[in-house]
């Protein structure tokens, strides 16, 4: 019972997060969008702050989350949020081909 009560709430933890930081990022893009020079070094650092937060969220969900015990998760989308993770880290990612394996 505990450790569906912890994926359950790393589940509604990961929920509550995502929502707020997608928002800033939305917010990021207007005024980006609406800045006359483009970009600026603040809004950067933002956009990429952003991107690590959604990208730690999305490992947290699948590490933490609560899932069933038939949930599968693509290998693509494995890929996907593993270069999203290690982006900007000091860690890197090695996969192989698919056909390799």
């Amino acid at each position: 019972m505990t450790d569906n009560l912890a994926a359950l709430i790393g589940s509604r933890i990961c929920h509550d997060l995502i929502s707020p930081i997608g928002a800033i990022g939305n917010g990021v893009e207007l005024l980006t969008m609406s800045a006359p020079a483009g970009s600026s070094p603040e809004l950067d650092l933002i956009a990429d702050s952003v991107h690590n937060a959604s990208a730690r969220i999305r490992f947290f969900r699948i590490a933490y989350g609560a899932a069933s015990k038939d949930s599968v998760i693509g290998r693509q989308e494995v890929i996907s949020v593993l270069t999203a993770t290690a982006q900007g880290g000091s860690c890197l990612l090695y996969t192989s081909d698919a056909a390799d394996e």
